[in-house]
């Protein structure tokens, strides 16, 4: 398999519990995402692996492909990923306090949209 997925999960013997150790117990999301790949390497459909995960056919697919692209690592969820330092949350912080108006925006409002490209404006992450 491309991007050493097989190496990855047969260090772990490719059940759940000896791969924890490529993802963290701790992320729920990953290991949703783990027991796909797995069930779908042991020959389930998209639709079995849906039903029994309580998601979609369509997400059982993104994650499929996720694996076959990015390999294992790409499994794990970004839910506990932090992207700023602690100066930065500091600085986002302050400027939010100063309000939207002071970046152009016609009131103070901070939408989800501001929000969004203030950080990408500040610290160019999206």
């Amino acid at each position: 398999m491309p991007n050493g997925i097989d190496d990855n999960l047969s260090a772990g013997n490719g059940d759940i519990e000896g791969s924890q150790s490529i993802i963290s117990p701790l992320d729920e999301l990953g290991q949703k995402r783990l027991r796909a790949w797995q069930m779908q390497q042991g020959g389930q459909t998209y639709r079995d692996i849906a039903a029994a995960l309580d998601v979609s056919a369509s997400t059982v697919s993104k994650w499929i492909k996720l694996a076959r692209e990015g390999g294992i690592e790409a499994l794990r969820s970004n839910e506990y990923k932090q992207v700023l330092t602690v100066a930065q949350l500091l600085q986002l912080a302050s400027d939010l306090g100063r309000g939207a108006k002071s970046f152009g925006f016609p009131d103070d409002e901070w939408s989800a949209k501001r929000f969004k490209w203030l950080v990408k404006h500040r610290f160019d992450v999206e």
